[in-house]
């Protein structure tokens, strides 16, 4: 059970962990960007596509990751409430993510549903109305359900993420989560075209920065470095990044290189 809730989550997780922190509705500058969705994040062969409503909301999401099985196409549908706020997100296989919010509309947890069954839930945290903190939970028997994923978030004063700490179930008690690395993002001044798209990304277990990661320090459980990945953008005159080349790798070792665009509407 505990896979057929990871693996769509992870999927969309897997391409959206660098949208949701290098890809706002405001510039460094302050200046409100006029019309900018994404319709297309993609990176080397992975994707996530964007569909709109009229009224500027994501009717669907298609998502390609190798996470998915035979990195296979995973297509979300969208559904809304009257306060716009998102009711339930659905794949054509069956998987739902369905929303739970807190009087003043602030996202308190996504109940998770293989089909008809309740299988997971999400439960979110805040601090200083950020997301501080997102747990993956699955249901073990009966009405049992046990955390198996957390992240937990750090940020800048301006607001961006700066770490992400992740935490897995340990060895000697699997129901106890434990530390299983993090990363720090270092950013640019530059619009984060996905920002606006933030409820969805936390949906997601992805808080959206404001700004675009230029680098990322990889660390493992025990606080070594194991990878850096840096970027360098495009940008178009609107100041969006619309490519990227993205170089991983630690220092005096070999290096892979990935292509990185971004699509506008």
């Amino acid at each position: 059970m505990k896979n057929n809730i990871v693996k769509p989550i992870l999927g969309l997780l897997s391409i959206l962990s660098v949208a949701a922190t290098s890809c706002s509705k405001e510039t460094g500058t302050g200046t409100t960007v006029t019309s900018s969705s994404v319709t297309e994040f993609k990176k080397g062969d992975e994707f996530i596509k964007l569909s709109y409503n009229v009224d500027g909301t994501i009717q669907k999401a298609t998502i390609k990751t190798d996470v998915n099985t035979n990195a296979s196409t995973v297509e979300y549908n969208v559904l809304y409430n009257a306060n716009k706020k998102m009711s339930e997100m659905t794949s054509v296989s069956g998987e739902k993510i369905v929303p739970v919010y807190s009087t003043n509309n602030q996202l308190d947890k996504a109940d998770i549903f293989i089909g008809t069954e309740k299988s997971g839930s999400i439960q979110y945290e805040y601090q200083n109305n950020l997301l501080s903190k997102a747990t993956l939970t699955t249901k073990l028997t009966g009405s049992t359900f046990i955390p198996i994923m957390e992240f937990r978030f750090t940020y800048n004063t301006a607001g961006n993420v700066s770490k992400v700490a992740t935490f897995m179930p340990g060895s000697l008690i699997p129901t106890q989560l434990v530390p299983a690395g993090y990363v720090e993002f270092t950013y640019d001044n530059k619009t984060n075209p996905l920002y606006v798209q933030k409820d969805f990304l936390s949906l997601l277990m992805q808080p959206a920065s404001k700004n675009n990661v230029i680098q990322e320090k990889h660390y493992d459980e025990n606080n070594v470095l194991d990878d850096e990945v840096n970027y360098t953008y495009t940008y178009n005159s609107l100041g969006l990044p619309t490519a990227a080349v993205v170089k991983s790798g630690l220092p005096n070792q070999p290096v892979t290189t990935t292509n990185l665009s971004i699509t506008y509407k």
